[in-house]
């Protein structure tokens, strides 16, 4: 499969529910899988959300295909920390990969 220069790291990352002392539930991000991915930032758009001017980043990254990706996931740029929320999975051929539609906010 040649679908892209794979040259960023990313975790996958699910929510996992555990109960603290106290009987609450805490949710807290566990790693599902670390990949390899072509990343390729699509839009860049502002906006005020809660009286904040928010800078959301549209990126779409390329993956070798994983069974089990949801869109519950996020993913997480091992090199800067920045986390990414994945909206859409779209297959690339037959579980050849995967393109993920993603967005992230930065508040000012």
């Amino acid at each position: 499969m040649n679908i892209g220069n794979f040259d960023r790291m990313l975790k996958i990352e699910q929510e996992s529910t555990t109960k603290n002392t106290y009987g609450e539930e805490v949710i807290e991000w566990v790693e599902f899988e670390s990949v390899f991915a072509e990343k390729y930032d699509k839009v860049n758009k502002e906006s005020f959300q809660a009286n904040q001017l928010t800078a959301i980043v549209s990126t779409v990254f390329t993956i070798y295909f994983i069974e089990g990706l949801t869109e519950k996931m996020r993913l997480v740029d091992i090199d800067t920390d920045t986390i990414y929320q994945i909206e859409g999975i779209k297959e690339i051929g037959y579980k050849e990969g995967l393109q993920l539609i993603t967005y992230t906010k930065d508040r000012f």
